[in-house]
């Protein structure tokens, strides 16, 4: 039986490691082999480095240091020289019990110094010098293997450590710094078979909005003058109450500490009073006043929030159509709904005429509106809603 992931909060579970011999996983596969290196280490106690846990000599071991290694967590660091996805991982230990790991990590990150990620939490057997594989799923290029727990107070003792590589990391690649640590979070793998559509899943709408307010800033900083399209209704809520969350308590250490786990780390809340934002839709006929207007929630949430001057901004007020310069909308349109029939047939009375007007300029208004999009070279940053009902 394979190893396995566990929760260090869940006392219950006791995973049982294979016993299964390593001695044919290698760095990589036939064709294209990649080697590792060990670039920095906890500690060690004289030549007995981490760097001999890469040897097939099992005489040679990584002695975890003579006091500086007591009570503490052992760790190394890996750099395989480019990204690579580590499907199972095999440890050594000595054996002797006292110097035997117990429960370890893996853990990835985007550079060699941190801030580090924790990929799995493994538990391997005592008084064993067999290989013991485990099972896991994360791509990087660095990896720190972490001894949090020995089965005593003492320093671990390893005499080797072996990686199965697969070079093919997917559509890794294209998810941002923060789409790779929600998807590491959800502890899904970035792709499947017969997967079509990329996939981050999160536990709660709370953390979805998480998710968009952080992949919002992450794409600001690197397009200050981008244009954008959000949407408005109930789904981007938590999004608009997560970017005020940040932009006001940006200058807290803890927040700081948090975005870096997301790679972001600018001292302040980028600047957004430079981007341009497209509204996306509105009702028709509508007062921008009324409660309703898209155009209303645009103004009081997203140019408020942001600070986007309206003059970067290509919004729907049909209030400044010339027909509603002489007539307003309940003169117009007294029910409030739109016979779309007028604009294939001729009017019947003088409501319909002005009704028919009314459309004929709408619909020459999208015309320009759908050019003005063209214009500024369409979306940099889209974000559609389907609603909580989905």
């Amino acid at each position: 039986m394979h190893g396995s992931a566990i929760d260090l909060q869940d006392e219950r579970r006791v995973p049982v490691t294979s016993l299964k011999s390593a001695k044919y996983i290698s760095y990589g596969d036939e064709q294209n082999v990649v080697l590792a290196k060990v670039i920095a280490q906890s500690a060690s106690y004289e030549n007995n480095t981490a760097s001999n846990v890469l040897n097939d000599d099992i005489s040679q071991v990584w002695n975890a240091g003579h006091v500086s290694g007591w009570d503490c967590h052992n760790w190394c660091i890996f750099d395989f020289g480019q990204t690579i996805r580590i499907k199972e991982f095999a440890l050594r230990s000595c054996g002797d019990i006292t110097h035997d790991a117990k429960l370890f990590m893996l853990e990835t990150s985007e550079y060699a110094s941190g801030p580090w990620r924790t990929v799995g939490t493994f538990q391997a057997k005592q008084g064993i010098t067999a290989w013991q594989m485990f099972t896991c799923s994360g791509v990087s290029r660095y990896w720190k293997l972490n001894v949090v727990e020995r089965y005593s107070r003492y320093q671990v003792i390893l005499s080797g450590v072996r990686f199965r590589v697969d070079l093919n990391i997917g559509r890794f690649e294209q998810l941002t710094v923060v789409e790779k640590e929600f998807l590491r979070r959800s502890h899904r793998k970035d792709v499947y078979p017969n997967e079509r559509v990329g996939v981050i899943e999160v536990e709660n709408v709370a953390d979805l909005g998480q998710l968009t307010a952080l992949s919002f800033i992450e794409w600001i900083i690197k397009n200050p003058t981008g244009v954008i399209g959000l949407p408005t209704g109930k789904t981007p809520e938590l999004f608009i109450k997560w970017l005020r969350y940040y932009k006001e308590h940006w200058h807290k250490q803890e927040i700081r500490t948090e975005l870096q786990l997301f790679g972001i780390e600018q001292d302040t809340f980028p600047k957004t009073s430079d981007l341009r934002f497209i509204q996306l839709d509105e009702f028709f006929p509508i007062s921008p006043k009324q409660n309703n207007s898209f155009l209303g929630y645009i103004r009081k949430y997203y140019l408020s929030t942001l600070q986007i001057k309206e003059e970067n901004c290509l919004l729907m007020d049909f209030s400044k159509l010339p027909i509603f310069q002489t007539h307003d909308f309940k003169h117009i349109f007294p029910t409030e709904k739109v016979d779309m029939s007028l604009q294939e047939r001729a009017p019947v009375n003088e409501l319909e005429t002005l009704q028919k007007q009314a459309l004929l300029e709408v619909n020459e208004f999208c015309q320009r509106y759908e050019a003005q999009v063209q214009k500024m070279g369409g979306y940099g940053f889209f974000l559609g809603g389907i609603g909580h009902d989905g």
